[in-house]
């Protein structure tokens, strides 16, 4: 079985260097993690966890230097 690889060029800290991805491509020849459309879902959720998380602050209060 012969499946091609993911085109996207990843940075590999460990020998220093960017390296093909290794998984193999599902769908317009990017692999699942790398796909725009789910990098454009993880963005979308990453907002929405932001956003929450920014609404349940409360607002914080300037201080007077008078």
């Amino acid at each position: 079985m012969n499946k091609t690889q993911c085109k996207r060029k990843i940075y590999r800290s460990a020998i220093g260097a960017h390296t093909q991805c290794r998984l193999p491509a599902v769908r317009d020849g990017w692999c699942r993690v790398h796909h725009p459309d789910a990098i454009e879902t993880r963005y979308q959720k990453q907002r929405a966890r932001a956003e929450a998380k920014s609404a349940r602050r409360p607002p914080t209060g300037g201080r007077s230097h008078g």
